[in-house]
C-alpha cells in the first residue's frame, strides 16, 4: 500500500525504508514528489499498546481502550472497528488512527519510545 501526502500529517508515524519516521514538513514533500520508501505501519495489538491503549479481555475480540475511545480487534480480516459508533470506520494502519484520534479529540495521539 502507498502512501499519499493528503492522507498524512505531522506527527504521523510510517515506515521509511522499513524503519520506523515520524512525518514532518520534509517527509510530506517527499510523499508528494516520489512516494517511493514509504508505506503505512499496520495497526496491531502491540502497537495499540504502544500509542497508549489498554487492553480488555483476551481472544478474538479484545477491547482496546483509551479515554473514551474504544477499538474491538478482529483477527480474522486484521482490522479494527471502533465500539459504540453510529457509523463503522475501519482501522488498519497507525496513521489513520492517528488522524481519527486527532479529529474526535482534538489531541495528538503521541508514542514515545
Amino acid at each position: 500500500m502507498t502512501l499519499t501526502a493528503n492522507e498524512l500529517r505531522i506527527g504521523n508515524l510510517v515506515y521509511y525504508c522499513d524503519e520506523v519516521a515520524i512525518v514532518d514538513v520534509n517527509s510530506i514533500k517527499l510523499v508528494t514528489i516520489n512516494h517511493k520508501g514509504f508505506s503505512p505501519i499496520p495497526l496491531t495489538e502491540e502497537w495499540l499498546v504502544k500509542l497508549g491503549f489498554e487492553k480488555y479481555g483476551n481472544g478474538l475480540n479484545a477491547i482496546f481502550h483509551i479515554k473514551t475511545i474504544e477499538f474491538i480487534s478482529h483477527p480474522f480480516n486484521d482490522v479494527f472497528y471502533m465500539r459504540n459508533s453510529p457509523c463503522t470506520v475501519h482501522i488498519k494502519s497507525i496513521h489513520q488512527l492517528q488522524n481519527l484520534y486527532f479529529a474526535l479529540t482534538g489531541k495528538e495521539l503521541i508514542y514515545e519510545r
